[in-house]
């Protein structure tokens, strides 16, 4: 079972090695439960908005496809994906986080990494990256989600 944590703005790993399908999809579903716990909360900046993600990715190896592998967990919660229709920049997520009025976003992206890295940064409402406080709750949605042997 990959260990699967979030450090600055994301978590990245090495293509095929633990940056997986099984292994972006469980990391989504963590960010999904994490997104809908927050969509019910009437404290959160997200609280009755309409459940829109952005989903972008960059030029690297299979991140169309891992793109589309986040786009069908999120729809399975509920979650609305707007998927990039090519390649795109952090920057412009969050832009368009911004401008949609999305609940988030999702960029596969392993930034400055080596070219066998992939990675998958998640941008809270704001277009921010996700802070601790926030990824640690995903990441221990994600143990839960191991534990539990959960498979999409």
């Amino acid at each position: 079972m990959t260990s699967i944590k979030f450090g600055t703005s994301g978590w990245r790993d090495i293509i095929a090695r633990d940056f997986t399908f099984e292994n972006v999809r469980v990391a989504t579903q963590g960010i999904a439960d994490y997104l809908n716990a927050e969509l019910a909360n009437p404290q959160s900046p997200v609280f009755g908005r309409k459940p829109l993600m952005i989903l972008g990715h960059d030029t690297r190896f299979l991140g169309p496809e891992f793109s589309l592998a986040a786009a069908e967990v999120l729809a399975a919660n509920g979650i609305e994906p707007l998927l990039c229709d090519r390649d795109t920049p952090t920057p412009v997520i969050a832009y368009a986080i911004r401008h949609q009025k999305a609940i988030g976003g999702i960029n596969l992206t392993a930034s400055h990494n080596p070219a066998e890295y992939q990675g998958l940064k998640f941008s809270i409402h704001n277009g921010a990256a996700a802070p601790p406080e926030v990824t640690k709750q995903i990441e221990a949605n994600i143990v839960k989600l191991q534990s539990a042997h959960w498979n999409f």
